[in-house]
């Protein structure tokens, strides 16, 4: 399957790179997120690819200049979507809630879900993760023949709290240290083939390969071989021009 790979101007774009290029046949083509306006998106180069990943990414997913056409990716696109760090909070905003900006609350049209300040910034810290997958059921998940609880090294300063709407359901989570609260670290749409996290694991390889797996269930054999390949060097992109930003 053919992949496409928003960069959100952050250098863990290379990482998922990497990971999609030990996966799949094809290496992924990396744009970034104001390469191209949406039109010339959705017309032009989403027909050449089966599925989307929205890269990590520093600042926040209510901001254009931050986020770029991430937005309506998650609005409209009609391929299967990962969203990782940035693109996991960008998910949950899009579809449906508000932003805390500390002590200042915005008001956004939907307010099923928050984006905030995490109680104190994460840079590199080792989480325990829970996930709601089990061996027992027979619907795929993101994080099937993965432990619950694993061990995770998360990079946020931005998490996305309170229970989903019906959009999404959790699939993954950690607790805060200091309140105790439970914080959303995987969620999985319930009508768009989208899937999210917020983690950093020596899992990786088997979470792309999960969201792999799910993708092609969901495409079925309305893949993008019988499109012709959009043309871009995203080998000479990713090795000589990637941002060096940390993740958001």
């Amino acid at each position: 399957m053919r992949v496409l790979i928003i960069d959100n101007y952050d250098s863990y774009t290379f990482n998922l790179y990497q990971y999609f290029c030990i996966s799949q046949n094809h290496p992924p083509v990396v744009i970034r997120n104001d390469q191209f306006d949406w039109p010339y998106l959705l017309n032009q180069i989403l027909p050449s690819f089966d599925v989307a990943v929205i890269s990590p990414g520093p600042g926040r997913p209510e901001r254009v200049e931050d986020f770029g056409v991430c937005f309506k990716l998650l609005e409209e696109c009609p391929l299967p979507i990962l969203g990782v760090c940035l693109g996991h909070q960008g998910a949950a905003y899009v579809f449906g809630g508000k932003v805390l900006f500390l002590d200042i609350e915005r008001k956004l049209p939907h307010k099923s879900f928050q984006v905030i300040h995490a109680s104190e910034p994460v840079h590199g810290r080792i989480s325990p993760i829970y996930h709601s997958s089990s061996s027992a059921k027979k619907i795929p998940s993101l994080f099937d023949d993965i432990p619950s609880p694993f061990n995770a090294v998360r990079y946020h300063s931005l998490i996305v709290s309170d229970e989903p709407n019906s959009n999404f359901k959790v699939t993954a989570w950690t607790y805060d240290p200091l309140s105790g609260g439970r914080i959303i670290m995987g969620m999985e749409h319930t009508e768009k083939p989208i899937w999210s996290q917020s983690i950093c694991t020596e899992h990786g390889r088997r979470l792309i390969s999960n969201f792999m797996t799910l993708a092609a269930l969901n495409l079925g054999s309305n893949r993008s071989e019988t499109q012709p390949m959009f043309k871009f060097n995203s080998k000479a992109y990713i090795e000589n021009d990637c941002n060096t930003n940390t993740t958001g």
